[in-house]
């Protein structure tokens, strides 16, 4: 039987393991995806402080995939809490959408660190 801690660790691991299957790592910090339509739009991602969005089309390197945003993706939490409502009005109005990836170090990006969001008719 597993004890608390073990199925903390459990908790824990279980989803990172699963997005690291899903989102692949990019090899260029800056826009995660660009004038794509988004297709999927989930309020949480593996009940996590998050959200998702799926996009097909476009160009980038997360084209036609899953792209997080975490609190963590944005400096603060105001500009975080516009993002999903922008979403929402992107996907129900059919416009395209660019996301940009602010916080990846280096020349590592990550789909599963949306950030700014850009929507064009």
């Amino acid at each position: 039987m597993l004890n608390n801690f073990q199925k903390l660790t459990l908790a824990a691991i279980v989803p990172i393991l699963a997005l690291s299957t899903v989102i692949k790592p990019a090899s260029a910090a800056g826009y995660l995806v660009q004038n794509a339509t988004i297709t999927e739009v989930e309020n949480t991602s593996i009940n996590g402080n998050n959200f998702a969005i799926k996009v097909s089309g476009g160009t980038g390197f997360c084209n036609n995939q899953f792209i997080l945003f975490v609190p963590a993706g944005v400096s603060n939490a105001n500009i975080y809490g516009r993002s999903f409502p922008m979403i929402l009005q992107a996907f129900q109005n059919n416009h395209k959408v660019s996301i940009y990836d602010y916080t990846s170090p280096g020349t590592t990006v990550s789909c599963a660190k949306g950030g700014q969001v850009v929507i064009t008719k």
